[in-house]
């Protein structure tokens, strides 16, 4: 694949986002705001925060470009999704500790000029609040000089409940402004501390793009720096001069 090319859908991500479209359809009353903030080419690490199975594939089914989510290798043991995930090409991760084949992989296809989904908490929350980052997510999109663009996500833990009443839950995708991440040391190697730091200020942005009572540990914007993060500005279709 040259510099410039972008990953492609395979026939069977195609089969696989259509399917995933209809069920959204009859499950979700879907509503997406600032999709246009996906860059259309290079590199880019998606942060969502994560409250119900179905959120990193509701990214993907929305998004204008092929993404490849990352998700937790218990989840290639279940006899109902490991196929789906391995004909998608999804990511597996050991969780709870340093997964170099992981993020090796996620690096190659960043390398590729391609798109990965990533939950910096690492797992679901239970109370639906953010729960604190891991450096994860930083790390890989400072390796990669990846675009980071951060989406909110809320309703997805009540579409049981409505199931019940027989009623499609109300969901939002709020895609925040695309995002790059700079080192302040002398020679472009951020320490274990810079990287945490990092996390911080990338988990306020993801933060900004929940309702008050869904910000966790992450409530108090007041408390958010930007040291190192830079806002990336993008040609959209039209404006190119």
């Amino acid at each position: 694949m040259s510099q410039n090319q972008l990953p492609v859908y395979s026939p069977i991500q195609k089969v696989f986002l259509d399917l995933l479209g209809l069920l959204m359809k009859t499950l979700l009353r879907l509503d997406v705001v600032g999709l246009e903030n996906i860059p259309a080419s290079g590199p880019v690490v998606i942060i969502i925060n994560h409250i119900a199975f179905l959120d990193p594939l509701m990214v993907c089914a929305v998004s204008p470009r092929l993404v490849i989510p990352m998700a937790k290798k218990e989840a290639f043991d279940s006899f109902l999704w490991r196929p789906f995930l391995k004909l998608y090409g999804a990511i597996p991760v050991q969780r709870g500790e340093a997964d170099t084949r992981a993020v090796k992989t996620a690096l190659q296809l960043l390398r590729q000029q391609g798109a990965i989904l990533m939950a910096p908490e690492g797992t679901r929350s239970t109370t639906y609040r953010l729960q604190p980052g891991k450096e994860g997510a930083a790390m890989i999109a400072l390796r990669s000089e990846a675009v980071i663009v951060p989406i909110g996500i809320t309703g997805t833990h009540q579409i049981r409940a409505n199931l019940t009443r027989f009623k499609r839950a109300p969901v939002l995708l709020a895609v925040g402004q695309p995002l790059r991440l700079r080192s302040t040391s002398a020679n472009g190697r951020s320490n274990r501390a810079e990287m945490a730091a990092m996390t911080q200020e990338l988990m306020y942005r993801l933060a900004r793009q929940l309702p008050s009572e869904f910000r966790g540990v992450y409530a108090n914007l007041e408390e958010a720096t930007e040291t190192y993060l830079r806002p990336v500005e993008l040609v959209l279709p039209g404006n190119s001069n």
